[in-house]
């Protein structure tokens, strides 16, 4: 994952560690700078903070807080009982999202490293997890094959999305217009309408399932990884591949 200002790219693995690099933006490179280590198993997912202060990492044993800047741990969130699988933190940094793996989402906030809310949102485990720009709305996809989109004002279940007809691996939103959202399963990549939530195409480029999806920062492009080993670019308002 990138920062929102393009300076830090940070991974995790299954080793448990959590790598930072310096990011060139210029010349499309990185310098490593630093390894966190604190977790004791799997990592399966990271986020950061709109101000690239802080990382959020989850995984097996948990999740964990650390700063960037000065390069330390801060806290660890008491959540245990089930693995994090997915996290998403709200555009304002104050609230922070967990997709745990017997399906529920767990909301925190972030300064107080308090849990305030538990929603039950899906069957088996709860893949990804993405804000709209505004914060106003979070989505959430689980192995169960539904969509299902909240409003954060009061974390009641908005819609539900049922098109895909497997495990949903990943979605992404257009940061541009907040609008459109890409979801990622065995039967390719679905863009979809979040104000009418209608299906707007239908991309079916890959030859196995797609892992991973992203929107390029001006919401022009969106890049999909598969297990068929290819990464494929589309412009995000069309239907065909412009690389790959």
């Amino acid at each position: 994952a990138f920062s929102a200002d393009g300076t830090i790219l940070a991974s995790v693995g299954e080793d448990g560690r959590i790598n930072l690099w310096q990011w060139n933006q210029e010349e499309y490179t990185g310098d490593y700078t630093r390894t966190f280590l604190g977790h004791t198993s799997n990592l399966l997912s990271l986020a950061i903070t709109s101000d690239s202060k802080v990382l959020v990492t989850g995984g097996l044993d948990g999740i964990r807080v650390w700063d960037i800047r000065n390069q330390r741990p801060l806290y660890t969130l008491a959540d245990f009982d089930h693995p994090t699988y997915s996290l998403a933190l709200h555009p304002k940094a104050e609230t922070l999202v967990s997709g745990l793996k017997n399906g529920t989402i767990k909301i925190w906030n972030l300064n107080t490293g308090q849990p305030l809310y538990v929603i039950r949102a899906h069957q088996g485990i709860t893949s990804a997890l993405a804000f709209t720009p505004n914060g106003r709305t979070l989505v959430s996809s689980g192995y169960d094959g539904k969509i299902r989109v909240w409003d954060t004002q009061t974390w009641q279940l908005k819609y539900t999305l049922t098109k895909h007809t497997g495990k949903i691996r990943a979605i992404a939103i257009n940061p541009v217009n907040g609008t459109i959202l890409a979801s990622a399963s065995r039967d390719g990549v679905r863009l979809w309408n979040l104000n009418t939530g209608k299906q707007i195409a239908w991309l079916t480029g890959h030859q196995d399932w797609v892992q991973s999806l992203a929107f390029s920062r001006d919401g022009r492009f969106l890049a999909t990884g598969g297990f068929d080993r290819t990464i494929k670019i589309w412009q995000a308002n069309r239907t065909e591949v412009a690389r790959q």
